[in-house]
């Protein structure tokens, strides 16, 4: 199971589809046709992220055509996507206190969020940096008082100052106390990245926000790999 989909177990694949809510069995396809049940539907979609095999491979491992594996495959990303984004991930201030690592509490008692940016094809990363983080919206929800940990290529302190939030970024002098709490997002990035999907140029079937979605949403069904005392 976890070869295939990245998850640990039969269970956790139940629980991703329960997470899908009724809508899984009432989808509205690209095209009309399909012929694989709905379990079976999020398998073959689960493997495409994961081992980004063939239309061919995969319609040889579920019987059906190579149409059928690209109108399945294409209506599912689109749809968790869509699903997974109504979901409101920003926890409340209290609830980030109760569940952050004894050390984050300790050295870093204000940290609401850690954030930083992973490689895909577009023209000048260090140019889209900024303009990234303006969509995200995250400058709107956080709270006054808090602050958040960056990479030292994000120079957007002056998008929060106007909020009273302070960015921890690192440098020379604060380097490795900052980075060894950083380095915790770059492992959840590292583990979506197991989604092959991720590694591939994106073309026009699938788009970027919707791939990317899925994958690191699928990586939160996963147990906790930053401990306790981290």
């Amino acid at each position: 199971m976890q070869f295939y989909t990245g998850l640990d177990n039969v269970d956790m694949f139940t629980g991703v589809l329960a997470s899908l809510g009724p809508a899984a069995h009432k989808l509205k396809y690209l095209y009309a046709t399909r012929t694989l049940e709905v379990r079976n539907q999020l398998l073959l979609t689960l493997i495409k992220l994961r081992l980004y095999i063939t239309n061919f491979q995969l319609g040889r491992m579920f019987e059906v055509k190579q149409f059928e594996v690209y109108n399945i495959f294409v209506t599912w990303v689109k749809f968790m996507s869509k699903q997974w984004r109504k979901i409101n991930i920003w926890p409340e201030k209290g609830t980030v206190r109760q569940f952050a690592p004894t050390d984050f509490k300790t050295k870093f008692t204000t940290t609401r969020a850690i954030f930083d940016g992973t490689e895909c094809p577009i023209k000048s990363l260090q140019q889209q940096l900024q303009v990234v983080l303006e969509r995200s919206n995250l400058t709107q929800m956080v709270d006054q008082g808090d602050s958040v940990m960056a990479d030292k290529g994000f120079d957007v302190q002056d998008l929060f100052a106007p909020m009273n939030v302070t960015v921890n970024i690192s440098t020379v002098l604060r380097y490795r106390k900052i980075s060894s709490k950083r380095v915790h997002v770059e492992r959840i990035i590292g583990l979506a990245k197991t989604y092959k999907i991720l590694k591939n140029h994106m073309n026009h079937t699938v788009t970027s926000c919707n791939r990317n979605t899925v994958c690191f949403m699928l990586t939160n069904f996963r147990k906790s790999i930053v401990p306790k005392n981290a």
